[in-house]
């Protein structure tokens, strides 16, 4: 699934709200604080701890992380019984809003084996690394912005972790 901005709160607060975990306390440069541990979002301040990224030294690199916090923070709450109750509503609302390869069908098969189990979900992250450097960009022509080169050991090795997870 991808999903723009507007997007984020938008379903954000479709749901109520999440609770997401920061592993440390920082105030954003728009002023936002948010203390180490559960923090309760609405979309606007979901999206403002999705985009931080100068209140770190690592920068980039915690707002990746802090990027799949509320995406991990969404999946939780929307795969609560009260919230798939209501997903056809919460779907129709965001038609137009995200893009996804997975047929609706599909999606709605997985709400009602979920509303049926009840199970837990189990969220498996894959994380790359690299060597930053200041180069230019095929978007910004020959202005140097902050760019990761890869490593490709852990490419392959999350491109291993996600065969994997599709393969169960």
């Amino acid at each position: 699934v991808r999903v723009n901005f507007d997007s984020v709160i938008r379903l954000v607060n479709l749901v109520g709200g999440v609770e997401v975990y920061s592993d440390r306390a920082f105030t954003a440069r728009n002023g936002d604080t948010f203390t180490q541990g559960y923090n309760y979002m609405d979309g606007a301040r979901a999206l403002v701890f999705a985009r931080e990224r100068y209140a770190f030294a690592e920068g980039d690199r915690i707002r990746g992380q802090n990027q799949e916090r509320v995406i991990e923070a969404l999946i939780k709450k929307m795969s609560q019984p009260s919230q798939l109750a209501h997903f056809g509503a919460v779907f129709e609302a965001m038609q137009g809003g995200f893009e996804t390869n997975m047929p609706g069908d599909q999606i709605a098969q997985v709400v009602s084996d979920q509303l049926k189990s009840g199970a837990d979900w189990t969220i498996d992250r894959a994380s790359v690394d690299g060597t930053g450097l200041m180069a230019p960009t095929y978007t910004y022509g020959s202005q140097d912005l902050y760019v990761m080169v890869p490593d490709e050991a852990t490419v392959a090795a999350a491109h291993e972790q996600i065969a994997a997870v599709l393969a169960e």
